[in-house]
């Protein structure tokens, strides 16, 4: 019997791996008031991640882990498999470039007023799945393919593949 495991390599730099479902699902000014914002996020906390802000992370993705819409539950694994990338559960520090902007992102989720409030129906998790994708996008090829083959793990645990 032949055992085979899925990985998806980010061959293409501009590889989405949230797929947002119309390309024009936020405006090009929106879009750059996600990545101001995100910079934002990442000068102000340098590479840290605090237990506190781990904690909260945890407990937003719980939140949305079980959404009825498709784009909220992929937000929910890659969130998840950054955070496994980067270990967050235990380590504390981050000195990379690749992690700052992942740290950034993942603290832009956790921000419920962002440049599209969370609880806007229909719209309120775009940007958020837009910064994931920008971060990710903005990473090395290795913290990429980590993330991704984590993000299929848990896609296959969950049944969703």
């Amino acid at each position: 019997m032949i055992l085979r495991t899925k990985l998806v390599l980010f061959v293409h730099y501009n590889f989405m791996p949230i797929e947002l479902l119309k390309n024009d699902a936020l405006t090009n000014y929106e879009k750059e008031q996600v990545k101001v914002f995100l910079e934002r996020i990442i000068k102000k906390k340098l590479g840290s991640f605090s237990k506190k802000d781990y904690l909260q992370l945890e407990e937003a993705i719980n939140g949305i882990s079980n959404s009825k819409y498709d784009l909220v539950r992929e937000l929910a694994i890659y969130l998840r498999a950054i955070s496994k990338a980067l270990e967050l559960k235990k380590v504390r520090q981050f000195y990379y470039k690749g992690e700052h902007i992942l740290l950034g992102s993942l603290r832009y989720f956790i921000e419920i007023h962002d440049v599209i409030d969370d609880f806007i129906p229909d719209r309120g998790f775009l940007d958020d799945a837009y910064c994931i994708n920008y971060a990710i996008s903005k990473t090395s090829n290795k913290n990429k393919d980590r993330i991704e083959h984590i993000a299929q793990h848990l896609k296959n645990r969950q049944g969703t593949i």
